[in-house]
């Protein structure tokens, strides 16, 4: 919230009417959202909420996004094979579970090194690259015991630039050969 504030004291005091609600909490959400006099519209300021956010808008009957399509956005994997779909991308999404039993799932459809992401992740949080299966396993279940959103999004690593960000150091971007 101290991001959003710092961000919105620059605007006059009665250019814009916030309204502070637990986004976690939809029916709080809706219901703030609802005792707002003449609410014309829902801003939504990053995709982690977008999703809640069109939601609410089109159940409140106001102009946004779709809410199916905002889903497939925030779907990596679906992305992906839309994407592959329709010729516009060479590979198309593996679907790995979250659990232990995901790392087997890696090695098996994708192969080394793989490029892993959550797949409902944002600003490229929970995203490494595994060369080999030392770099792959301890990773892996340190993610499985802090929980994915949505489950892993693997693909196969293509040698060049990448913003992977190192697990300990959270630091990037780096060339992927230092992977």
């Amino acid at each position: 919230r101290s991001v959003y504030r710092h961000e919105l004291a620059v605007l006059p005091p009665d250019a814009l009417d916030v309204v502070d609600v637990d986004t976690d909490d939809p029916g709080a959400a809706r219901r703030a959202l609802a005792a707002v006099p003449d609410l014309a519209g829902l801003i939504n300021t990053t995709d982690t909420w977008s999703v809640p956010a069109a939601e609410l808008a089109a159940a409140l009957g106001l102009p946004g996004a779709d809410p199916a399509s905002v889903r497939l956005l925030r779907d990596k994997r679906r992305v992906r094979e839309a994407l592959h779909a329709h010729g516009l991308s060479r590979g198309t999404a593996v679907s790995v579970p979250p659990g232990p039993e995901g790392a087997g799932e890696v090695l098996r459809a994708v192969g080394l090194p793989a490029v892993l992401k959550d797949s409902a992740g944002t600003s490229s949080r929970d995203v490494w690259i595994a060369h080999d299966e030392e770099a792959l396993h301890g990773p892996w279940q340190r993610r499985v015991n802090s929980g994915w959103q949505e489950g892993c999004s693997p693909r196969r690593s293509s040698p060049g630039r990448c913003t992977a960000r190192r697990p300990s150091a959270g630091t990037g971007p780096r060339d992927c050969s230092e992977c």
